[in-house]
């Protein structure tokens, strides 16, 4: 007698988490502009993608374009809600790229989150200053007076009736010094009193100490004319220089 017929069950397919539940890492910085050596903290949040669960576990790399960052502050393990911190300062003024890439375990995989853009500045720098000032074409060195970035003047006297000074405008230090101020292109408004008055802009290159066109102020007659130049930071002062033809 032949006994009824037997089927072998179909072979299993292994479950998602055989491999890992998919994830997603997200970044979000302290500021986005910041002084060079200024602290500013990253803050990486890595969670499970559906339809996996779970809340990752394992370490973050913070990384500068291709280069790791070194965190003086932070913990760089992700705590029982999925976050690691990084805090850094930069030394030099320009921009970064950053991003943070979870390692992955065994129940989640690795994934890297979308770039963050920093910016930093010059510490050293705190107003505007001029350079390469003429009057009617001679070069001269204006007599300069007050504090850079809040009441900055400086002033050339003579030239006669209807003399211009002309001057390049950028970034100082507290004693007047020009310096680089970041590796973007900044721009400066500026506003001019006397014969030909207006208003218009003109730019500093990244990591220029001077602007690329010039600012000029002339006389009407024999009265004096100024030129003021201004330039606010990113989420912080607006500084002030006024160049004066006398």
């Amino acid at each position: 007698m032949t006994g009824r017929p037997t089927t072998s069950p179909p072979p299993r397919r292994p479950s998602a988490r055989s491999w890992g539940a998919a994830t997603r890492a997200g970044l979000t910085t302290s500021a986005t502009t910041v002084r060079t050596g200024q602290g500013v903290t990253y803050t990486a949040t890595v969670a499970a993608a559906a339809p996996g669960g779970g809340v990752p576990t394992g370490t973050v790399t913070f990384r500068d374009g291709t280069t790791v960052i070194g965190c003086s502050a932070g913990s760089q393990t992700l705590n029982a809600s999925g976050i690691a911190t990084c805090t850094t300062t930069f030394p030099t003024p320009g921009s970064g790229s950053v991003t943070a890439t979870y390692a992955g375990t065994a129940s989640h995989t690795a994934s890297t989150s979308t770039t963050v853009t920093q910016g930093v500045v010059n510490a050293q720098a705190v107003g505007l200053v001029f350079s390469g000032a003429t009057l009617n074409g001679t070069s001269v060195t204006p007599s300069c007076r007050g504090a850079v970035g809040s009441s900055y003047g400086c002033t050339v006297s003579g030239g006669g009736n209807n003399a211009v000074v002309v001057a390049n405008v950028g970034f100082g230090n507290s004693a007047g010094g020009a310096v680089s101020y970041s590796g973007a292109t900044e721009t400066l408004s500026w506003s001019a009193t006397g014969k030909n008055t207006g208003s218009g802009t003109v730019t500093v290159a990244p990591n220029a100490t001077a602007s690329t066109g010039t600012v000029s102020a002339t006389k009407n007659g024999v009265n004096a004319a100024a030129v003021t130049v201004r330039f606010t930071e990113s989420g912080g002062a607006t500084w002030t220089a006024v160049l004066t033809v006398s």
